[in-house]
Order: C-alpha cells, then structure tokens, then sequence
C-alpha cells in the first residue's frame, strides 16, 4: 500500500509504478511498441485491515480510505501510460 500510511521503507505502489513507468518509457524511446500483456494485480485486504485494527474506528476508517484513494490514483498514473483500457485484478479479503 502506501507508505504515508504505514510510514514504512518498503517499496510501495508509488515506488512499483514509478519503476513500471520508467522501464515502460526506456522501451517505447528504444523503439518497442506499448506494452499489452501485462496482467495488474492488486491486493486490498486482510493485512491492510490487520493493520488498521489498532487505531480507533474513525481513524481506521480514515486511514482504509485514505489507501484506497492512493490505490486509485496509482492505477490512473498506469493507466495514462497503458495504450488500451486498462484492466485490473483485485481479488477481495476472505470473509469471516
């Protein structure tokens, strides 16, 4: 997830789609054409809540909302950088 929320070191969605992007660029200047196989996956669920669980119910539910947005907002940068519609996996925490 993001690591504004977390404050964590780890490489996070930012850091993974600013690589993505940078690679995808190097490419198309070497004279490839967009990328079209490439299969997007995202995962929201069971740790982001275990997280979460500590702060107290508005803040987790400010912080959830907070990395859902950041979520979105990276999947749009891929998207200004994909030639087709893009398209996209986030498979959903188990309910119990």
């Amino acid at each position: 997830m993001d690591n504004i929320v977390f404050n964590t070191t780890s490489p996070d969605l930012r850091d993974q789609v600013d690589r993505w992007i940078e690679y995808e660029t190097r490419a198309r200047n070497k004279g490839f054409g967009p990328e079209r196989s490439s299969l997007f996956v995202l995962f929201f669920g069971t740790n982001d809540v275990w997280e979460f669980s500590s702060l107290d119910r508005q803040d987790g539910i400010s912080a959830v909302e907070a990395s859902l947005d950041s979520m979105f907002d990276q999947l749009g940068r891929v998207a200004r950088h994909w030639a087709d519609p893009l398209q996209v996996l986030v498979p959903t925490a188990i309910d119990v």
